[in-house]
Protein backbone atom coordinates (compact mmCIF):
# COMPACT_ATOMS: atom_id res chain seq x y z
CA UNK A 1 0.00 0.00 0.00
CA UNK A 2 1.74 3.51 -1.06
CA UNK A 3 0.06 5.56 1.66
CA UNK A 4 2.86 5.01 4.80
CA UNK A 5 0.30 6.09 7.41
CA UNK A 6 -2.15 3.36 6.48
CA UNK A 7 -1.45 -0.29 8.48
CA UNK A 8 -2.53 -3.82 7.49
CA UNK A 9 -5.02 -4.89 9.96
CA UNK A 10 -5.43 -9.01 9.50
CA UNK A 11 -7.17 -8.90 13.02
CA UNK A 12 -10.21 -8.16 12.05
CA UNK A 13 -10.67 -11.31 10.65
CA UNK A 14 -9.83 -12.53 14.07
CA UNK A 15 -13.47 -14.17 15.61
CA UNK A 16 -14.68 -15.83 18.52
CA UNK A 17 -17.37 -18.23 17.51
CA UNK A 18 -19.10 -19.34 14.08
CA UNK A 19 -21.43 -16.80 14.24
CA UNK A 20 -19.10 -13.79 13.95
CA UNK A 21 -17.18 -15.35 11.77
CA UNK A 22 -19.86 -15.86 9.16
CA UNK A 23 -20.80 -12.17 9.62
CA UNK A 24 -17.32 -11.07 8.60
CA UNK A 25 -16.93 -13.36 5.90
CA UNK A 26 -20.39 -12.54 4.42
CA UNK A 27 -21.52 -8.82 5.41
CA UNK A 28 -24.65 -7.74 5.25
CA UNK A 29 -24.82 -5.77 2.05
CA UNK A 30 -27.38 -5.11 -0.75
CA UNK A 31 -30.67 -4.89 1.49
CA UNK A 32 -29.67 -8.63 2.09
CA UNK A 33 -28.06 -10.57 5.36
CA UNK A 34 -25.73 -12.83 6.46
CA UNK A 35 -27.67 -15.18 6.49
CA UNK A 36 -29.51 -14.65 3.12
CA UNK A 37 -26.08 -14.62 1.48
CA UNK A 38 -24.49 -17.51 3.31
CA UNK A 39 -27.69 -19.62 1.78
CA UNK A 40 -28.33 -18.31 -1.76
CA UNK A 41 -24.53 -17.58 -2.71
CA UNK A 42 -23.08 -21.03 -0.93
CA UNK A 43 -25.60 -23.08 -3.06
CA UNK A 44 -24.99 -21.40 -6.24
CA UNK A 45 -21.36 -21.32 -5.79
CA UNK A 46 -21.27 -25.18 -5.10
CA UNK A 47 -23.62 -25.76 -8.32
CA UNK A 48 -21.28 -23.40 -10.51
CA UNK A 49 -17.43 -24.76 -9.20
CA UNK A 50 -18.70 -28.29 -9.52
CA UNK A 51 -19.99 -27.29 -13.10
CA UNK A 52 -16.45 -25.75 -13.91
CA UNK A 53 -14.07 -28.28 -11.79
CA UNK A 54 -16.18 -31.52 -12.11
CA UNK A 55 -14.44 -33.16 -9.09
CA UNK A 56 -14.56 -36.72 -8.27
CA UNK A 57 -14.12 -38.54 -5.31
CA UNK A 58 -10.32 -38.46 -5.75
CA UNK A 59 -10.18 -34.31 -6.70
CA UNK A 60 -7.90 -32.49 -4.49
CA UNK A 61 -8.77 -28.61 -4.00
CA UNK A 62 -7.70 -25.83 -2.29
CA UNK A 63 -9.84 -23.55 -1.19
CA UNK A 64 -7.47 -20.46 -0.95
CA UNK A 65 -8.93 -17.75 1.94
CA UNK A 66 -11.57 -20.56 3.02
CA UNK A 67 -12.67 -19.05 6.40
CA UNK A 68 -14.59 -21.58 8.01
CA UNK A 69 -14.80 -23.91 5.14
CA UNK A 70 -18.29 -22.55 3.88
CA UNK A 71 -18.06 -23.61 -0.10
CA UNK A 72 -15.14 -27.15 1.34
CA UNK A 73 -18.50 -28.18 3.83
CA UNK A 74 -20.49 -27.91 0.53
CA UNK A 75 -18.56 -29.54 -1.96
CA UNK A 76 -17.15 -32.16 0.26
CA UNK A 77 -21.07 -32.81 0.48
CA UNK A 78 -22.08 -33.09 -2.95
CA UNK A 79 -19.16 -34.46 -4.87
CA UNK A 80 -17.25 -36.68 -1.76
CA UNK A 81 -14.08 -34.21 -3.37
CA UNK A 82 -10.70 -33.66 -0.72
CA UNK A 83 -10.35 -29.81 -0.15
CA UNK A 84 -7.30 -28.67 1.61
CA UNK A 85 -8.52 -24.99 3.33
CA UNK A 86 -5.96 -22.17 3.63
CA UNK A 87 -6.64 -19.80 5.75
CA UNK A 88 -4.49 -16.20 7.26
CA UNK A 89 -6.56 -16.38 10.39
CA UNK A 90 -5.40 -18.94 13.22
CA UNK A 91 -9.54 -18.59 14.92
CA UNK A 92 -10.75 -19.05 11.66
CA UNK A 93 -8.44 -22.39 11.12
CA UNK A 94 -9.39 -23.50 14.74
CA UNK A 95 -13.11 -23.53 13.78
CA UNK A 96 -13.24 -24.87 10.41
CA UNK A 97 -12.88 -28.32 11.14
CA UNK A 98 -15.87 -28.41 13.51
CA UNK A 99 -17.81 -26.31 10.74
CA UNK A 100 -17.03 -28.87 8.13
CA UNK A 101 -16.80 -32.06 9.83
CA UNK A 102 -15.24 -34.32 7.39
CA UNK A 103 -12.12 -36.28 7.21
CA UNK A 104 -12.15 -35.32 3.41
CA UNK A 105 -10.96 -31.82 5.08
CA UNK A 106 -8.12 -30.37 5.76
CA UNK A 107 -6.78 -26.99 6.93
CA UNK A 108 -3.86 -25.08 7.45
CA UNK A 109 -1.92 -21.53 7.28
CA UNK A 110 0.03 -19.74 4.30
CA UNK A 111 3.33 -20.66 5.91
CA UNK A 112 2.47 -24.11 5.68
CA UNK A 113 1.08 -24.53 2.31
CA UNK A 114 4.44 -22.79 1.07
CA UNK A 115 6.21 -25.86 2.87
CA UNK A 116 3.99 -28.06 1.39
CA UNK A 117 4.44 -27.27 -2.02
CA UNK A 118 8.26 -27.14 -1.66
CA UNK A 119 7.66 -30.83 -0.63
CA UNK A 120 6.06 -31.73 -3.64
CA UNK A 121 2.09 -30.74 -3.28
CA UNK A 122 0.21 -30.10 -6.20
CA UNK A 123 -3.56 -29.83 -6.50
CA UNK A 124 -6.24 -30.60 -9.44
CA UNK A 125 -7.99 -27.13 -8.98
CA UNK A 126 -8.30 -24.34 -6.56
CA UNK A 127 -11.00 -21.66 -5.58
CA UNK A 128 -10.75 -18.48 -4.00
CA UNK A 129 -14.01 -16.41 -2.72
CA UNK A 130 -13.91 -13.28 -1.83
CA UNK A 131 -10.07 -13.36 -0.78
CA UNK A 132 -7.89 -11.89 -3.06
CA UNK A 133 -9.11 -8.58 -2.72
CA UNK A 134 -8.10 -8.83 0.72
CA UNK A 135 -4.34 -9.32 0.02
CA UNK A 136 -2.15 -6.75 0.26
CA UNK A 137 0.55 -8.50 -1.69
CA UNK A 138 -1.45 -10.26 -3.83
CA UNK A 139 1.23 -11.05 -6.46
CA UNK A 140 2.71 -13.26 -3.64
CA UNK A 141 -0.93 -14.76 -3.20
CA UNK A 142 -1.32 -15.27 -6.79
CA UNK A 143 2.01 -17.11 -7.17
CA UNK A 144 1.26 -18.97 -4.34
CA UNK A 145 -1.75 -20.28 -6.14
CA UNK A 146 0.28 -21.28 -9.42
CA UNK A 147 2.73 -23.02 -7.78
CA UNK A 148 -0.04 -25.56 -5.91
CA UNK A 149 -1.60 -25.83 -9.09
CA UNK A 150 -0.93 -28.94 -11.58
CA UNK A 151 -0.26 -28.39 -14.48
CA UNK A 152 -3.27 -27.55 -16.77
CA UNK A 153 -5.42 -26.79 -13.09
CA UNK A 154 -8.29 -25.27 -12.72
CA UNK A 155 -8.61 -21.43 -10.87
CA UNK A 156 -12.13 -20.63 -10.13
CA UNK A 157 -12.27 -16.66 -8.58
CA UNK A 158 -15.11 -14.80 -6.62
CA UNK A 159 -14.01 -10.86 -5.89
CA UNK A 160 -14.55 -7.44 -6.06
CA UNK A 161 -14.10 -5.51 -8.92
CA UNK A 162 -11.69 -3.27 -6.56
CA UNK A 163 -9.10 -4.47 -3.54
CA UNK A 164 -10.41 -3.52 -0.16
CA UNK A 165 -7.87 -4.01 2.28
CA UNK A 166 -8.38 -4.04 6.06
CA UNK A 167 -6.16 -1.05 7.58
CA UNK A 168 -6.28 1.08 10.53
CA UNK A 169 -8.21 3.46 8.48
CA UNK A 170 -10.70 0.86 7.80
CA UNK A 171 -10.95 -1.02 4.28
CA UNK A 172 -9.31 0.18 1.34
CA UNK A 173 -7.90 0.09 -2.41
CA UNK A 174 -4.58 0.02 -3.65
CA UNK A 175 -5.08 0.28 -6.56
CA UNK A 176 -4.61 -2.75 -8.52
CA UNK A 177 -6.06 -4.48 -11.11
CA UNK A 178 -6.85 -7.89 -9.60
CA UNK A 179 -8.43 -9.45 -13.10
CA UNK A 180 -5.17 -8.21 -15.28
CA UNK A 181 -2.59 -9.52 -12.73
CA UNK A 182 -4.84 -12.75 -12.63
CA UNK A 183 -4.86 -12.61 -16.55
CA UNK A 184 -0.98 -12.16 -16.65
CA UNK A 185 -0.28 -15.13 -14.50
CA UNK A 186 -2.85 -17.94 -15.54
CA UNK A 187 -4.89 -18.56 -19.31
CA UNK A 188 -8.66 -16.26 -18.84
CA UNK A 189 -11.03 -19.26 -19.93
CA UNK A 190 -14.09 -16.55 -19.28
CA UNK A 191 -15.40 -13.70 -17.19
CA UNK A 192 -18.41 -13.21 -15.41
CA UNK A 193 -20.53 -12.31 -12.97
CA UNK A 194 -22.65 -13.48 -10.42
CA UNK A 195 -26.58 -13.29 -11.52
CA UNK A 196 -29.55 -11.69 -9.69
CA UNK A 197 -30.97 -15.02 -8.72
CA UNK A 198 -27.38 -15.92 -6.53
CA UNK A 199 -27.06 -12.59 -4.40
CA UNK A 200 -27.87 -8.50 -4.03
CA UNK A 201 -28.25 -6.49 -7.51
CA UNK A 202 -25.34 -4.37 -5.58
CA UNK A 203 -23.34 -7.36 -4.87
CA UNK A 204 -23.70 -8.63 -8.57
CA UNK A 205 -23.31 -5.81 -10.31
CA UNK A 206 -19.57 -4.88 -8.47
CA UNK A 207 -17.49 -8.12 -8.37
CA UNK A 208 -16.67 -10.74 -11.52
CA UNK A 209 -16.35 -14.28 -11.57
CA UNK A 210 -13.28 -15.79 -13.11
CA UNK A 211 -12.45 -18.81 -14.39
CA UNK A 212 -8.72 -19.78 -15.61
CA UNK A 213 -6.61 -22.44 -16.06
CA UNK A 214 -3.23 -22.82 -15.03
Amino acid sequence: MPDKTLVYQPQVFDVANIQQAKNIILTPEGGTTTEERWERETAYLTQAIGDFVQPAENTVILDYGCGIGRVAKSLIQKHQCFVLGVDISCSMRQLAPGYVLSDHFGIVSKEILKQMIESGLRVDACLSIWVLQHCPQIEQDIELIQQALKEDGLLYVLNNHLSSIPTNAGFVSDGKDIRLLLRQTFQEISLAKLPYQATAKLIADNTFVGHYRR
